[in-house]
């Protein structure tokens, strides 16, 4: 829609390289865009979200999927960067990210539209996109209270057998 200019837009994947992934690149013309990276070493992947305006997350629309976090969430609420996740809307990701203040969520294209174009205004006007995370939240998901939490139901659990 020329909304944005694709000079200041460079999307890079990092992961497995998956032939649809490859195959909707060229379909839509974006190869100027998208960069696939393939597999790097773990620091480089954590190192890079942390130095990019948005981290992009895709999620299944299967709504079997609503009760699972990917491990991917947790990456990127460390990274502390805006998280664009697309996908069904709903379920604990999107309540994640709505309660950390993590990001925003598109369940339809024109909501990425919108969410998309709103960053890309801030990202023009301010050279960054800003972070909002609310960090007492994001805490609420660390490893230590992960763990205290899974040693309650471990204990709940004993104290029935």
């Amino acid at each position: 829609e020329s909304k944005i200019d694709p000079e200041d837009v460079v999307i890079d994947f990092y992961g497995r390289n998956n032939g649809w992934l490859r195959f909707d690149i060229e379909n839509y013309g974006l190869d100027n865009i998208v960069r696939i990276h393939g597999i790097v070493p773990r620091d480089i992947a954590l190192q890079n979200q942390r130095g990019s305006q948005i981290l992009l997350l895709l999620t299944w629309g299967d709504p079997r999927e609503n009760g699972v976090y990917t491990g991917k969430i947790f990456e990127y609420l460390a990274a502390k960067r805006p998280i664009v996740a697309l996908g069904l809307n709903g379920g604990v990701v999107t309540d994640l990210i709505q309660q950390t203040n993590t990001g925003a969520f598109a369940s339809n294209v024109d909501e990425a539209k919108t969410i998309i174009l709103h960053l890309y205004r801030e990202y023009k006007s301010s050279g960054i996109v800003s972070w909002h995370g609310i960090q007492s939240e994001i805490n609420k998901y660390n490893h230590i209270e992960m763990a205290k939490m899974f040693a309650e139901v471990f204990d709940e659990c004993h104290e029935q057998i």
